[in-house]
């Protein structure tokens, strides 16, 4: 009995795709290589490990559940189609690398990318290095509050006149940690460490200061009241 053309060339489609998914199922790249290449990647964005799943999140729009699975060393998942294309974006690299398609790096092909898609990759200012700094700066601070300390009561971690970033949505004592925080309406930057059921240390990294012991069980939200909990600060050092 005889093949008919059309019947001929869809049995070789039928193939063909088979032949792609088995291969594709085999390949060990994909989904613990993507991970580990999406690690790798916002490495070289600067973005610290305790901050991935914030900066994913908030870029891509998913919940903070969804974006740790990508982050799992034990059980990897792989980011939906429009995160993952958002991701290649903002991290400028092009997806195929990402995918394990490729062996080389390549970075995002800007020039060859649709008008309305340059616009979403970040552009780096080539006016000053002031300009490249900002840019720089920037990316860190996304999803934080910039505050400006005052004060040598946090020297030498935090010095006079240094940046620091606060995450906002820690609203309370969440573990030992540096927090913003207003104690009877003066704002400050404190080392918090638990003593107690309801008890913390306040100190400063000046050892000029005393420390001092607060028991927010007794204290009014007025009274106490957390900002958020400090991520980051920025100093610039004379060589």
């Amino acid at each position: 009995m005889g093949v008919k053309g059309n019947d001929m060339v869809r049995t070789h489609v039928q193939s063909s795709s088979r032949q792609l998914s088995a291969t594709l199922s085999k390949a060990p790249d994909l989904i613990p290589g993507l991970r580990q290449r999406l690690v790798a990647e916002l490495d070289r964005s600067g973005i610290d490990a305790t901050e991935r799943v914030r900066y994913l999140s908030v870029e891509t729009g998913r919940a903070a559940q969804s974006v740790m699975r990508w982050l799992s060393d034990r059980s990897p998942g792989l980011p939906d189609l429009r995160s993952l294309a958002i991701l290649c974006l903002r991290l400028e690299v092009d997806a195929n690398w990402m995918l394990g398609l490729v062996r080389l790096r390549r970075p995002f092909p800007k020039e060859s990318a649709h008008a309305t898609v340059r616009e979403l990759v970040p552009r780096m200012p080539s006016a000053d290095w002031t300009s490249r700094l900002d840019f720089h700066m920037d990316r860190l601070a996304q999803g934080y509050d910039v505050y400006l300390m005052k004060g040598d009561d946090m020297a030498p971690v935090i010095g006079d006149d240094m940046p620091f970033l606060v995450d906002g949505s820690v609203s309370a004592i969440t573990g030992n940690g540096i927090y913003f925080l207003t104690l009877s309406g003066v704002s400050m930057v404190r080392f918090v460490e638990r003593t107690g059921d309801t008890k913390y240390r306040l100190r400063c990294a000046n050892e000029r200061y005393e420390q001092m012991t607060v028991d927010i069980g007794k204290c009014k939200k007025a009274e106490f009241e957390v900002i958020g909990k400090v991520t980051m600060a920025f100093e610039l050092k004379r060589f």
